[in-house]
């Protein structure tokens, strides 16, 4: 299932030396949750990361991270992407081909993925959850200058912030459920 991990935030303002120099897309960063249970739309997840994939749509970074939830019966079995090919066979092959070629249809060309075509461990995906969390966190507390930085985080959420911690906590919790429509689950990461 395609998931959005909710408070991060792929900041377009920064290249990523580590694949390719591309600047981030701007989006929560996205989950790819596998496993033995099928999710409902809107579902709120507990997950444990196992990997990522450094995929370069249109020029952007955008990352996706292979997560299982902790609820799903095989959760024990992995830990890190190494597991994921011996309990779920060809399934990394599948999600990056499934990325690759998906706008082809729309007549765009395949998409790219950084680090050699291969997913990263689970301690570069937890990096990568850590560095666009706190991307998120800098775009919330205004320690950046917004400019074209996640506009509709900015305009929606900042001022809620603003004037209330719980009430911006909720406008955020709606907000990813607003963008859960566009996606099969809503994932938090169990750590933030």
């Amino acid at each position: 299932m395609h998931n959005l991990l909710s408070l991060t935030c792929e900041d377009p303002t920064v290249a990523n030396s580590e694949v390719d120099g591309a600047f981030g897309n701007n989006d929560p960063v996205d989950v790819v949750e596998i496993g033995d249970r099928q999710g409902k739309i809107g579902e709120i997840l507990k997950v444990k990361p196992l990997g990522a994939l450094a995929m370069i749509n249109e020029g952007e970074l955008d990352w996706k991270i292979v997560a299982t939830s902790l609820d799903d019966p095989r959760a024990s079995l992995v830990n890190d992407v190494g597991d994921v090919e011996k309990h779920f066979p060809g399934t990394l092959t599948a999600i990056r081909d499934w990325f690759r070629d998906y706008k082809i249809p729309d007549g765009k060309p395949a998409n790219k993925f950084g680090l050699g075509n291969k997913a990263a461990n689970k301690d570069y995906a937890l990096k990568v959850i850590t560095e666009t969390n706190e991307a998120w966190a800098k775009l919330v507390k205004r320690t950046v200058p917004a400019g074209d930085f996640y506009p509709l985080f900015q305009t929606f959420f900042l001022a809620e912030f603003e004037t209330n911690f719980l009430q911006f906590f909720v406008s955020n919790i709606l907000y990813s459920f607003f963008l859960s429509s566009f996606f099969s689950v809503l994932v938090f990461f169990n750590g933030f």
